[in-house]
């Protein structure tokens, strides 16, 4: 017999999933070459081509080429049947990205920016919307200020001496 009232279960627990942002193609092409460009990346071509490969890949519907050893052989010429173990340039450059991008999101004048990230055990790329300025700052209320007692007794002992 199932329990009536409030504690009754009527069916499955809908959740409404979070809403998931999708930013278009066009917007990440765009980032993408923003961060290629910035002082961040410009310099290095090992990021410049694992990031416009993941990217790539995740805009295809690819990702099931983002694996070290895929990324290694297509990105990095390494042999088919190269030792990750032994040859870490995928995660060593993949690390050098994750740092890179959070130095680039610091500066000022990015904040408005689409958000790309490598997030940590993965090569597959993530896109945020830019972040919200923050709210304003609550303003301080100053609160009567209230007089210590052993400096109000020090006082009235100063006035009257005994």
């Amino acid at each position: 017999m199932q329990p009536k009232g409030p504690t009754a279960r009527t069916g499955p627990a809908t959740v409404t999933p979070p809403e998931v942002f999708v930013p278009g193609p066009a917007a990440v092409r765009v980032q993408v070459d923003r961060l290629l460009a910035s002082p961040h990346f410009r310099n290095s071509k090992r990021c410049q081509a694992l990031l416009t490969y993941v990217v790539d890949a995740h805009l295809e519907g690819a990702l099931e080429r983002v694996k070290e050893r895929i990324i290694g052989f297509e990105v990095f010429q390494r042999d088919a049947g190269y030792d990750t173990n032994q040859d870490s340039v995928v995660r060593t450059t993949a690390a050098e990205i994750r740092k890179r991008l959070a130095q680039y999101y610091l500066e000022a004048g990015h904040e408005d920016e689409l958000r790309v990230s490598l997030p940590a055990g993965s090569y597959a790329p993530e896109f945020r919307p830019p972040n919200p300025s923050p709210p304003p700052a609550p303003v301080p209320v100053e609160s009567p200020a209230t007089p210590r007692p052993h400096v109000w007794r020090s006082w009235a002992i100063a006035a009257f001496p005994v």
